[in-house]
């Protein structure tokens, strides 16, 4: 597992979202949807600890 430092979509502030190796970050999104909608081949649950909004981060291998 690796960490990435990403905006909530939901504050705007920075949290980090744990992903596997060897994956990237496509988007993330507190709309949820198949993987394949945002571009992506995998889907993760993260929550914002600033306004503890859950949102989605969606990965693809690369």
């Amino acid at each position: 597992m690796k960490i990435e430092n990403v905006l909530c979509p939901g504050c705007g502030t920075h949290v980090l979202a744990t992903i596997p190796l060897g994956q990237s970050i496509v988007c993330v999104s507190v709309s949820s949807g198949k993987p394949a909608d945002f571009g992506a081949t995998y889907k993760s649950s993260s929550k914002c600890t600033s306004c503890k909004k859950s949102f989605a981060c969606y990965t693809k291998n690369g």
